[in-house]
């Protein structure tokens, strides 16, 4: 792994975890009680761009941050999202 890819891991990590911070949501129009996510744009960004690898780096460390951050009661929420992300991306 070169400086380059971890440079871009840090970056779009860094910009999903801002964004995971803001209170914006976008509501499905099919179920309002569904909303979409505009963390999960620079991870699939990271994904097309620079490859599998640094998009489930960037998942990872996001979730990672949840974790941290917002623990909750139980810590399966990220997780599930963690599966959500690499479902979608796979």
């Amino acid at each position: 792994m070169n400086s380059r890819t971890i440079a871009t891991v840090a970056v779009f990590s860094a910009l999903t975890v801002a964004l995971n911070l803001s209170p914006f949501k976008i509501p499905a129009p099919y179920a309002p009680f569904l909303y979409y996510q505009i963390w999960e744009i620079p991870i699939v960004t990271a994904f097309l761009l620079f490859g599998p690898l640094v998009g489930l780096y960037v998942s990872i460390i996001n979730t990672l941050v949840l974790l941290i951050y917002f623990p909750g009661t139980l810590p399966v929420g990220p997780l599930y999202n963690l599966a959500a992300i690499l479902g979608m991306l796979l």
